[in-house]
C-alpha cells in the first residue's frame, strides 16, 4: 500500500489493528490502576505518574486512530496535548480613582542574593513538610530541589495576603522566579520603570486563576 493511501475501511487489516490497539490499551489501563493503587500522593511519585498517564494517553490516541481507520469515525475527540491555551485578556482601566467593580493590579519585584543555598533549601523542605504532612523526606527532596522552589514552599506556607483582604476578590495572580543574565542594579528614581521581568533563566513560575 502506498504511504499516502488511506487504509480500506472495514477490512481484516484494519480490524486486526483495532483489536491489537484495544488489547494494548486494556493492558495499560490495568497496569495504570495498579500503579495508582500504590500511590500516596507524594512528590517523589509524580514523575512516574506523569509517565504512566502519558503512556495511557498515547494508547488512547492510537486506539482512536485505529477506530477511525476501520470505520471512518472517531469515538472521542482528543485535544492536541501540545497545544498551549493562553488567556490574552488584559484589564484596561484608564480611570484615576478606583471604584467598586474596578480592577487593581499589584505588581512587585524582589531581587534576592542567595547566601546559603543549603540553609534555604532546608527551610523550604521543612515548609513543604508542614504544607504536606502526608509527604516524607524523600518527597520533600523531590518537591524542593533548589533555591527557587524553596522560596516558593516558604511563601506557600505563609499564604497570600490578597485572599484575606476585605472588600476585594482575587481575579488572578502571577509570580516568576528568574536567574537574571546580568547583575541587578539598584532601583532608579523611576520605580515603575524597574518593575519588569529581567532577561534570564526562568527557574519556576506559578499562577492563581
Amino acid at each position: 500500500m502506498d504511504d499516502f493511501d488511506e487504509p480500506e475501511a472495514y477490512s481484516p487489516e484494519t480490524l486486526a489493528a483495532l483489536r491489537s490497539a484495544v488489547r494494548e490499551l486494556g493492558d495499560a489501563l490495568v497496569e495504570h490502576v495498579e500503579l495508582l493503587a500504590g500511590l500516596h500522593g507524594g512528590s517523589a511519585e509524580m514523575a512516574g505518574l506523569f509517565a504512566a498517564n502519558e503512556k495511557v494517553a498515547d494508547l488512547i490516541a492510537a486506539w482512536n486512530e485505529r477506530v477511525l481507520d476501520h470505520t471512518g469515525t472517531s469515538p472521542v475527540y482528543l485535544l492536541d496535548r501540545d497545544d498551549d491555551f493562553i488567556d490574552e485578556e488584559e484589564p484596561d482601566d484608564d480611570g484615576t480613582a478606583v471604584a467598586d467593580g474596578d480592577i487593581l493590579s499589584v505588581i512587585s519585584r524582589w531581587d534576592l542574593q542567595v547566601e546559603d543555598v543549603d540553609a534555604l533549601v532546608s527551610a523550604g523542605r521543612e515548609a513543604h513538610r508542614r504544607n504536606r504532612p502526608e509527604e516524607d523526606t524523600e518527597d520533600a527532596a523531590v518537591a524542593v530541589d533548589g533555591a527557587a522552589l524553596a522560596i516558593y514552599a516558604v511563601l506557600h506556607e505563609k499564604g497570600e495576603p490578597f485572599y484575606q483582604l476585605p472588600g476585594v476578590a482575587v481575579l488572578s495572580g502571577l509570580r516568576v522566579f528568574v536567574r537574571p543574565d546580568d547583575a541587578v542594579a539598584v532601583a532608579a528614581d523611576e520605580i515603575s520603570d524597574e518593575v519588569y521581568q529581567p532577561p534570564g533563566e526562568v527557574l519556576f513560575s506559578e499562577s492563581w486563576i
